[in-house]
């Protein structure tokens, strides 16, 4: 039985080690010099210059890690989950680990590293073996408990200092929930007021009150989560015969609960005056006189304010009177004589051309606000000749509702040209199924040419997947499909201007013989292409290896608001996300948002084009 027993220890000694030294030497991580391979007492340990980034909010992406380490993102993703099996903590900190997967974008990976060392925590100060760590206990010396937890606390604080940074404020959230005891405490408010802030922001629309109340009342928890723990802290560290801080400035505990309560007062009192002040500035002033009474706050609102209110927005978000001037700035459309002189008349014409869409809900809307799309009927020659010599790049988003398993809108623009489909309208018509299918479902698919010079256009989203999704779950009459496989349009007939789209067909106009039914997406989505894998190889920045490709880790793990500020300096306004898309009329605020979502696709991708930063296959 003994010899037994010994032969197992050693199996699990061995493939202990093995794990350890492929973990290491997959992150370049620096071995103990005393390490010796005929020691069964081996350490292997990060460095101690290791410095983490835990400031919230920082810009400062330069976190020097293994910076010559050539790693792929699988081979990333496959060693850290054999980290989070083998809990390799003792001789591994889980710092490195976290830093390597956020590089990554590997959030459940180190996720999953910071609950197995928590679990490993645990059980160490309980003393009780950890079954996946049972080869590492039995020839390994078991270290602190203390120093364990003090390396998992700031893995995890540089996990949820990440999160914000991005602002994956419910990511953040969560990981500050659930390791609070771990070193979440002291982002865990500050999480919670992200994650509040960004829901009261996407819900304000809807007018659901009560979310923002509720929200509020969580924020309120979290701070007396806070407060309680520091003063049950302090009372324990009194029994003990020491102080709440690290100095010893005699500082009583009447200091520490009165500083404590100043904190949970503070950020209390912060998060009512930000929810009221977005209540003013979405006008929902009912809704903000109601909640200033509850908290016992004034609510006061004036044309001061208002207008205060109106030119921060500006400062911050994107506007729509704003494309003209930026797509001369930025080169977006550029004038094929390569003179400036007529950059004046260019960027007045676009400014008169480009005006809010309005939404196209029938047939006849739908093939002329295509028609004026590819090519616009521009009085302006210099502008026309400019438009009809650019590739044809094709900006796309939608937007639903909870009520609907489809779309309710369907957005297209180019640079100068932005189109709104009503798709549920225009779906349960058999005109409107048909005419669905000549355009949008043919620019999907790729057959909107007939000639082999239709490369020359790119149709882009971002982040592409639900909205394809929605868009073939959108519920539809089914229309008659043609004999004819393309639309008569050619590349060279759209650039002379002579382009027409076909005529729409009345279901009496279609035989038996020559046609079926079928939904008007149903010839695929081959021509879509995601925006964010070509922002993702930016040449513009620093990337990291990945199969052969380079990954862009400052944009890659950016959303499109973000992204917008990083090419073009302002963020896109996300107010109108969570509004009520299935609703008729559309207001003015949401067809600019919609409309602006389409556009910035466009315009972040001619950039990429225009400015060369990335290869284009």
């Amino acid at each position: 039985e003994d010899k037994e027993q010994n032969r197992t220890a050693t199996a699990d000694y061995q493939l202990a080690k093995a794990c350890v030294t492929h973990l290491r030497q997959t992150f370049q991580l620096p071995a103990n010099d005393n390490n010796d391979d005929n020691n069964n007492n081996y350490d292997v340990s990060p460095s101690p210059s290791m410095k983490l980034r835990t400031t919230m909010g920082s810009t400062d992406d330069n976190i020097n890690i293994s910076e010559n380490c050539t790693i792929t993102k699988n081979c990333a993703a496959a060693a850290l989950g054999l980290s989070s099996i083998i809990c390799p903590f003792e001789h591994i900190s889980p710092v490195p680990l976290v830093h390597h997967a956020m590089k990554f974008h590997l959030w459940h990976a180190a996720e999953r590293i910071c609950q197995a060392a928590a679990n490993q925590i645990s059980l160490l100060e309980e003393t009780q073996p950890h079954p996946s760590t049972r080869g590492l206990q039995v020839v390994a010396k078991t270290p602190s408990s203390r120093n364990s937890k003090i390396e998992l606390e700031t893995a995890v604080q540089f996990l949820i200092s990440t999160a914000l940074s991005e602002s994956y404020s419910r990511q953040a959230d969560l990981y500050a929930t659930t390791f609070y005891d771990f070193g979440g405490k002291p982002l865990f408010a500050i999480a919670r007021v992200s994650h509040a802030k960004d829901t009261i922001s996407k819900i304000m629309k809807k007018r659901q009150l009560p979310i923002i109340e509720r929200q509020v009342e969580r924020v309120d928890r979290a701070y007396e989560r806070v407060y309680l723990d520091t003063i049950a802290l302090n009372d324990d560290n009194d029994d003990n015969g020491t102080t709440f801080t690290s100095t010893d400035d005699g500082r009583k505990t009447a200091d520490v609960i009165e500083k404590a309560t100043e904190v949970k007062q503070s950020g209390q009192v912060a998060i009512r005056i930000w929810a009221l002040s977005e209540l003013r500035r979405a006008r929902e002033h009912d809704g903000g006189k109601r909640l200033a009474d509850i908290w016992n706050m004034e609510y006061q609102y004036n044309t001061t304010d208002a207008k205060k209110d109106e030119e921060e927005r500006k400062l911050t978000y994107l506007q729509w009177d704003e494309m003209s001037d930026l797509i001369i700035r930025e080169g977006l459309l550029w004038n094929s004589n390569g003179s400036d002189d007529s950059d004046v008349s260019l960027l007045a014409a676009t400014q008169k051309h480009q005006c809010i869409p309005v939404l196209v809900s029938d047939a006849d809307g739908l093939h002329k606000a295509f028609q004026e799309m590819l090519l616009p009927d521009c009085a302006n020659t210099s502008l026309r000749h400019t438009i009809q010599n650019q590739p044809l790049v094709i900006g796309f988003d939608t937007e639903w509702g909870d009520d609907n398993p489809g779309t309710g809108l369907l957005q297209l623009s180019t640079i100068h040209k932005s189109i709104l489909i009503d798709i549920p309208a225009l779906s349960m018509s058999i005109d409107g199924a048909t005419a669905l299918r000549s355009t949008v479902g043919r620019l999907f698919a790729g057959t909107l040419f007939e000639d082999s010079n239709s490369s020359n256009m790119m149709l882009v989203g971002f982040e592409i997947k639900e909205d394809l999704s929605r868009l073939a779950k959108s519920p539809c009459v089914f229309p008659p499909i043609p004999r004819s496989a393309h639309i008569p349009l050619t590349t060279a007939t759209v650039k002379s201007g002579t382009a027409t789209l076909p005529e729409k067909k009345n279901k009496n106009n279609a035989s038996p013989s020559s046609s079926s039914s079928s939904h008007w997406l149903s010839m695929g989505t081959s021509a879509a292409y995601d925006l964010k894998s070509f922002i993702a190889q930016d040449t513009s920045t620093e990337g990291v290896a990945n199969g052969g490709s380079t990954i862009n880790s400052k944009l890659n793990g950016l959303g499109l608001s973000r992204c917008t500020q990083y090419y073009f300096g302002k963020r896109l306004d996300k107010s109108e996300q969570c509004s009520h898309w299935t609703q008729r009329p559309l207001t003015h605020d949401q067809r600019v948002y919609a409309a602006l979502d389409a556009w910035i696709c466009a315009a972040i991708y001619t950039k990429l084009i225009t400015k060369r930063n990335f290869k284009q296959d």
